[in-house]
C-alpha cells in the first residue's frame, strides 16, 4: 500500500436497497457492501428497469455527481444495435479524451483487475446490472452524460421524465465491466488511428463492443472470437482512439488494438500486464516505462509484490497513478465474480458489489421460451404432415386404436391452433397425438437440442422427481449394458447398430466364465432400454442349448422413409438382415407382410455356459431388452426375478426416423411389430417367475437379494462369491 490508510470491509446491505434513500457515509477506511434492486415481474419494461434505480450517492457540485445502481433485465439487442447505427450516423467527434490506467496481475487462484476511468466531465455514474435474455449477467460502469441526462441532478428526480428512458441504454455505453463468468473488460484512450470499412466486418461503436463482449464471451479466447468480426470506431466511424485490456478467472489476459485494418494480440506474457494510454503495438516494454509515468509506477508496483495482490492493493495502486480527471477506480476479481470501488477519488470510501445469484424462476424467465415460435399455419401442415405419413409408415397406425378416434383426435388439435407456438409447446402436441395410437417405438423425440440452447441462456428445471409405486458356489455377475452403440446419437446411423465391439466384449466375457467356470450366472437387464437382436441373440446363445426364435411370428411394412435408411445400408454380413432389406426395397410403399423367423442356434462351442442361469427385470427394462427376458423365460432358459416389465414384447419395434418439415422434429416409428415366443398376445410386459417389490426410496437392491436368495435355496448354509464380469 501507499501509506493512505488501510481499508477494511462493512456490510451495509440495506443502506441502498431502498430507491429512494441514500447511502449513509461511513468512517474513512471501511468498504460498503451494495446491493441492486431486483425487478419486480409485474411491471413491464422499461417501468421495471427505471424502479430499481438506486441513488448511493447525490450531486455534491461540478465534477461531483452522484452513484447510482440500475437493474436491466429482458432483451435490448435491437435497442442496442440502433444506438450502434446512431453512432455511426451521429459521430461524436467533440468526445472529450480517456486517460485512463488499467492493470491485471495473478494468476487463477487471485487474479485482479484494476482500472481508473479518467475523464471529469462524466456526469452521474451508473453501474449497471445487466440480465439479457441470451446472454451472461455483468456488472458495468457508465456515464450518464453519455445517455443525455443532465449533470448535477439527482436522477432519481427523473426517473419519470421521458429523459430517463435514456438510461436504459446505459449498458450498452459501458467502458469496463465483469460478467458472470469471471470476464473483465476495460477500455482506454491512445493516439487516433484511421479505420476502413471492410467487406463482411460490421461497424461496431467501442462500447458496443464491451457490452457484446460480456454478454458473449466467457474468457479472453472468446472475447477475441467476439470482436474479430467487427471494424470499431470511436469518434466518427472513420477513426478510432481506443484500446482494451480482458482477464479471465483462469488468470490469462491480454490487450486488443485495432492496428492497420486488423485485430491485434497481446498476451500477457508474466503474472501481469499493464495498460495506459499509450498503444503497445510496436512499442517495448521499456519505451512504454520511459515515455510514461503511469505504465511505470503500475509496472514496478506488480513487479515489487511477492503475491498476487488484493483488492485493498490493486486500490492502493490505482491510487498511486490518479490524475485530477479520475472518476471511478475499480478492483475486479475474476475468481470470485465481485469488484470494489471507489468514486470522485474518495479513497477511504470504497464500495464493494458482486453478481447476484439468479433463481431458477427469474433464469428461466430470462431465457425465454424452449426454440423458436413457429405460425399456426406452419404448426398445422406439421401436423398434417405427422398423421399422414405415420398412416403409411409405421406397420399399423390402427392396431390398438381405432381410426375415427385417431381421426377425430386430430381434428380437435387443428382447432386448438390459433396462436403462434413454441418449439417446446409443439412438441408437446405432437407427442400427445401419438401417444393416442398406443404403440411402442412411436414418439416425436424431446427437441434437445432447442433445449441446451433454453438452458444454456439461463433456463432452469424444477428439481422434481415421481416415482410411482406399485460347497461355496461362484456366482458370475453380467450387466450387458443396451442392446445398441450409444457412443451413436442417431438412431438413423448405421454405427449405432454396429455390434462388432458388442460382440467382441461378450466373446471375452464368456471366455472369461469358461476359464472360473461358475455353476450360475446373474443376467442383469433392469433399466435397459432395449436395441437390436443382433446384439442380443448372439448374446442369448451363449447361454441357449436349443435354437431360439425371438417371435413367433414378425409382421412388416415398408415405406419411403423406412427405405431411406435401409438404401444406404451396406457390408451386412448377416443373411437375416441381407433378405429384410431386399423385402424392404423391392416393396411397394405401404405394402404389408408377415415373416417367420428362423431360429436362431445355440453356440456350440466350448463357450457355451451350461449352468443355471437367473435374470434379472425391472419396470425399466425396456423395448428389446423385454424381448430378451421373453425369450429366455418362453425357451426355459433362465428363472426371471424381479418386476412386470412396462414393455409388452407382442409389441412393436424396429424403429426408424424422418423430420417434420417446418420444426424439424424427428419422429420415431416402428416398422414391425412381432409376437413374444410363446404366442401370447395379451396386454401386459413380461412377468417374472419371482416376483419382487422394489422401493426406490431407498439403498436396498430387493431383486438382487432376492435372486441371491432363491440361489441359496438348494445349498442352506453355504456362502456365495460373486465375480462381476
Amino acid at each position: 500500500m501507499n501509506g493512505k490508510g488501510s481499508r477494511r470491509l462493512m456490510s451495509l446491505t440495506t443502506a441502498c436497497v431502498i430507491a429512494s434513500a441514500a447511502v449513509t457515509p461511513v468512517a474513512s477506511g471501511e468498504a460498503i457492501d451494495l446491493e441492486f434492486n431486483r425487478p419486480s415481474a409485474s411491471q413491464s419494461e422499461p417501468e421495471r428497469t427505471l424502479a430499481t434505480l438506486v441513488r448511493v450517492r447525490g450531486p455534491g457540485g461540478i465534477h461531483l455527481d452522484g452513484l447510482y445502481l440500475l437493474s436491466h433485465s429482458g432483451d435490448r439487442s435491437e435497442l442496442f444495435s440502433q444506438e450502434n447505427q446512431s453512432m455511426i450516423d451521429n459521430p461524436l467527434i467533440e468526445r472529450p479524451w480517456r486517460f485512463c490506467s488499467v492493470f491485471s496481475s495473478g494468476t487463477a487462484d487471485g487474479m485482479i483487475v484494476g482500472r481508473n476511468w479518467d475523464n471529469e466531465n462524466v456526469g452521474s455514474i451508473i453501474v449497471n446490472l445487466y440480465q439479457p435474455e441470451t446472454g451472461y449477467r455483468s456488472i458495468s460502469f457508465s456515464r450518464a452524460i453519455d445517455m443525455n441526462l443532465p449533470l448535477n441532478v439527482d436522477l432519481l428526480e427523473f426517473r419519470d421524465h421521458p429523459v430517463a428512458r435514456g438510461l436504459l441504454l446505459a449498458p450498452f455505453h459501458s467502458f469496463d465491466g465483469i460478467n458472470e463468468h469471471g470476464l473483465v473488460v476495460a477500455v482506454a484512450g491512445v493516439k487516433q488511428v484511421e479505420v476502413r470499412p471492410r467487406e463482411g466486418k460490421q461497424l461496431a461503436y467501442v462500447p458496443y463492443l464491451i457490452r457484446m463482449i460480456l454478454d458473449r464471451a466467457r474468457n479472453v479466447d472468446e472475447a477475441v472470437d467476439v470482436v474479430s468480426d467487427y471494424v470499431p470506431f470511436d469518434l466518427d466511424p472513420h477513426s478510432l482512439d481506443s484500446h482494451m485490456l480482458v482477464a479471465d478467472a483462469a488468470g490469462h489476459s491480454a490487450v486488443l488494438e485495432y492496428v492497420g485494418d486488423r485485430w491485434e494480440i497481446f498476451p500477457g506474457t508474466g503474472n501481469w500486464q499493464v495498460m495506459e494510454n499509450r498503444a503497445i503495438h510496436g512499442a517495448t516494454d521499456d519505451m512504454l516505462r520511459a515515455n510514461g509515468w503511469r505504465h511505470r509506477v503500475m509496472s514496478e508496483a506488480l513487479e515489487s509484490l511477492e503475491k498476487s495482490p488484493d483488492w485493498e492493493e490493486g486500490l492502493g495502486i490505482l491510487e498511486q497513478v490518479a490524475q485530477k480527471g479520475t472518476v471511478w477506480s475499480a478492483v475486479y476479481s475474476p475468481s470470485t465474480r465481485d469488484l470494489y470501488f471507489t468514486v470522485y477519488q474518495n479513497w477511504h470510501e470504497t464500495y464493494h458489489l458482486e453478481i447476484p445469484e439468479k433463481t431458477a424462476i427469474e433464469a428461466s424467465a430470462r431465457a425465454g421460451p424452449i426454440g423458436r415460435t413457429y405460425s399456426p399455419e406452419t404448426i398445422r401442415e406439421d401436423l398434417a404432415t405427422l398423421y399422414h405419413d405415420l398412416e403409411v409408415s409405421p406397420y399399423d397406425l390402427f392396431i390398438f386404436t381405432d381410426k375415427t378416434e385417431l381421426d377425430t383426435e386430430y381434428e380437435r388439435l387443428l382447432g386448438t391452433i390459433t396462436e403462434p407456438m413454441t418449439t417446446r409447446d409443439a412438441a408437446r402436441m405432437f407427442q400427445s397425438f401419438v401417444v393416442k395410437a398406443k404403440i411402442s417405438h412411436l414418439t416425436v423425440e424431446f427437441p434437445v437440442e432447442a433445449f441446451r440452447e433454453w438452458y444454456r441462456a439461463g433456463g432452469r428445471l424444477f428439481p422434481f422427481d415421481l416415482v410411482f409405486d406399485g460347497d461355496r458356489p461362484l456366482i458370475a455377475y453380467l450387466r450387458p449394458g443396451a442392446f445398441m452403440n450409444l457412443s451413436s446419437s442417431d438412431l438413423s446411423e448405421q454405427e449405432t447398430w454396429d455390434n462388432t465391439e458388442f460382440l467382441s466384449f461378450m466373446d471375452s466375457v464368456f471366455t472369461e466364465i469358461s476359464v472360473r467356470k461358475p455353476k450360475i450366472l446373474i443376467l442383469d437387464i433392469r433399466g435397459n432400454p432395449g436395441g437390436s437382436s443382433t446384439f442380443s441373440n448372439p448374446m442369448i446363445a451363449y447361454v441357449a442349448d436349443r435354437p431360439f426364435r425371438e417371435a413367433s411370428e414378425a409382421r412388416f411394412r415398408t415405406s419411403r422413409h423406412t427405405k431411406d435408411f435401409w438404401r444406404d445400408l451396406q457390408d451386412v454380413d448377416d443373411p437375416m438382415i441381407v433378405e429384410l432389406k431386399e423385402q424392404i426395397m423391392t416393396r411397394e410403399d405401404g405394402e404389408r407382410w408377415s415373416e417367420v423367423a428362423e431360429p436362431y442356434p445355440p453356440r456350440t462351442d466350448a463357450l457355451r455356459f451350461e449352468g443355471r442361469v437367473v435374470a434379472l427385470v425391472d419396470r425399466f427394462s425396456y423395448s428389446n431388452a423385454a424381448a430378451v427376458a421373453a425369450i429366455l423365460q418362453d425357451h426355459d432358459f433362465a428363472t426371471l426375478v424381479g418386476e412386470e416389465t412396462s414393455f409388452n414384447p407382442s409389441n412393436c419395434g424396429g424403429v426408424h426416423t424422418f423430420n417434420l418439415p417446418h420444426t424439424r422434429m424427428e419422429v420415431v416409428y416402428p416398422k414391425m411389430c412381432g409376437v413374444r415366443p410363446s404366442g401370447d398376445v395379451s396386454p401386459h410386459g413380461v412377468i417374472p417367475d419371482h416376483e419382487v417389490h422394489q422401493d426406490y426410496f431407498t439403498d436396498e437392491d430387493e431383486i438382487l437379494e432376492e435372486a441371491l436368495r432363491i440361489i441359496r435355496e438348494p445349498t442352506t448354509g453355504t456362502g456365495i462369491s460373486m465375480v462381476a464380469l
